[in-house]
């Protein structure tokens, strides 16, 4: 069976377990079972089918590791986060090169006492450069009936993205409606064209503003969470990469939840890293990592996490300190190239309408501010250039900071964009191609993505200060080093078909700083909205 059919099963089949009517049965103490290799990858342990050791066992309080043949033996522990057991989950952090070939984890209201929790897995080569999306806050715009641009997206750019995190904010979930929603959401996630895991934020809980949400109910606190999505924290390593994924409401004196990791989540963390090889690399995600526990951050800077992905504020936004690099996401989404020594990210930013909640737009809208345009100086324009297996150059610009715009006509062109250039050298030379449904930037290559209101291109980059921001449909952006070497040289190409550049504008910037830049280039408002 093809690798990634494997994956999209075994998703799906975690999906499955919860769809069982809710037992009511008090949680088993103990919890056993065995990890083994599913060598006919069918999810489920049959005779002959070898034990694998050394596999963590998690209900995301402590973490057993299977034994020689397999099996396991893990007593359950207090989640002050998941008062009611029936609530709790057994989930497995898998290792590189394997991938479940079933469900992963189980929620224990779907367990009867005694009863055996195997989990299978089937071995993959496992190699990079690969590709995660990250996506959060898609508040109520992400229930099944919203979003399908997005998944269509996603799945354009093939076997290159392996799975997805949705670090939560889902909806604004209550007693009364966390049931429905919860149940399109997974099913959006069912839908979605890869594995996706998600993390809870604080508007997936319900009750988190009282003592509510210690009700004896399936869906009060985190309840529905792991109803319908699983596990609070999970962990497991592809590539030799270990991810990690953390929950963001903590239990206050008074009884009521608070956002910032729980003392619970700091210490399963801690237990889940001593497992890892010295120097191995790990990228988390959560909701927020902004937590009250210093713990939390020690771990952090202990270990030397490569990256920290979350949102909760709406915004594209890098907030890296003490040598740590974490990213906030604003919407849908971001694109995480990871690399065999390194990563790069993408925007890939789609936006909805907060003035009319439950209304998809598609697009982010890029503001070029006022304060901006005094930086630019000299202009050459271009209308209607027809190119053909041909190209067209600008005269050189002397100058170290450049703006370019561009509305393109595919027609039949089979690859087309710009050439930059600032001297021979190749790290001083980029090109930016679209191609098909892909657009590329020097190494990294992901989805164009095209406009609703015409069939163009639209290209906009910024060059400053040795670094190079480019945006396609205002949808995808790309953060590239371009050194200084010699004049500034553009040319424009069309291959294997014509392509008309309706409109050309080329700025020379004048002076100005990488922090204005950033602030300017990076700065996105969804439509209809801010």
């Amino acid at each position: 069976m093809h690798t990634l059919s494997l994956r999209l099963l075994s998703s799906f089949a975690a999906l499955l377990i919860i769809e069982l009517a809710s037992s009511n049965l008090p949680a088993a103490e103990t919890i056993s079972g065995r990890v083994y290799i599913d060598a006919n990858g069918n999810g489920q342990l049959d005779g002959g089918e070898t034990g694998l050791a050394g596999v963590a066992v998690t209900d995301g309080v402590q973490i057993v590791e299977s034994g020689a043949d397999g099996s396991y033996r893990l007593e359950l522990a207090d989640d002050p986060v998941l008062p009611i057991r029936n609530t709790r989950t057994v989930a497995i952090s898998w290792p590189t090169n394997t991938w479940p070939s079933g469900a992963w984890y189980r929620r224990l209201d779907q367990t009867k006492p005694g009863d055996a929790i195997n989990f299978g897995l089937v071995q993959e080569k496992q190699k990079f450069p690969f590709a995660v999306v990250h996506a959060t806050d898609p508040h109520d715009a992400f229930r099944r009936d919203f979003n399908y641009l997005w998944r269509q997206d996603v799945g354009r750019m093939g076997d290159l993205v392996r799975f997805a995190v949705v670090t939560g904010d889902l909806g604004y979930m209550g007693p009364d409606n966390a049931d429905k929603d919860f149940a399109d959401i997974r099913q959006f996630t069912r839908d979605f064209p890869v594995p996706m895991f998600h993390t809870p934020g604080n508007h997936d809980i319900v009750g988190i503003h009282s003592t509510d949400w210690k009700k004896p109910t399936d869906i009060h606190g985190n309840g529905a969470y792991t109803k319908y999505l699983g596990p609070l924290r999970w962990s497991f390593t592809y590539a030799g990469v270990h991810f990690i994924g953390l929950d963001w409401a903590r239990v206050e004196p008074n009884g009521s939840l608070q956002t910032g990791h729980p003392d619970v989540a700091v210490h399963w963390l801690d237990a889940d890293l001593k497992r890892l090889p010295a120097g191995a690399r790990i990228i988390g995600f959560s909701h927020q990592f902004w937590s009250p526990d210093p713990k939390f951050w020690q771990l952090v800077k202990k270990y030397k996490f490569e990256l920290l992905m979350a949102g909760h504020a709406h915004r594209n936004m890098d907030i890296s300190n003490d040598g740590i690099e974490y990213q906030l996401t604003m919407s849908l989404s971001k694109i995480l190239h990871v690399k065999a020594q390194g990563h790069q990210l993408v925007d890939y930013c789609q936006g909805y309408n907060l003035a009319k909640p439950g209304t998809h737009v598609g697009h982010c809208r890029l503001f070029v501010l006022e304060q901006f345009q005094p930086r630019r100086g000299e202009h050459e324009g271009l209308i209607d250039k027809r190119l053909t297996g041909a190209s067209y150059r600008f005269k050189p610009m002397p100058t170290k900071a450049c703006e370019l715009e561009l509305t393109i006509e595919p027609e039949t062109a089979r690859k087309f964009g710009v050439r930059i250039a600032t001297g021979d050298a190749a790290a001083s030379r980029l090109e930016v191609a679209i191609e098909g449904n892909t657009i590329s930037a020097g190494d990294l290559t992901t989805a164009a993505g095209r406009r609703h209101d015409d069939n163009n291109i639209h290209l906009h980059l910024l060059w400053d200060n040795e670094l190079l921001e480019v945006r396609c449909n205002r949808r995808s952006f790309f953060t590239q080093p371009l050194k200084a070497a010699g004049p500034l040289s553009i040319e424009l190409f069309a291959e294997g078909g014509p392509a008309v550049f309706r409109q050309v504008d080329l700025w020379e910037l004048r002076p100005g700083t990488s922090e204005q830049l950033m602030e300017i280039a990076g700065y996105y408002s969804t439509e209809g909205g801010s």
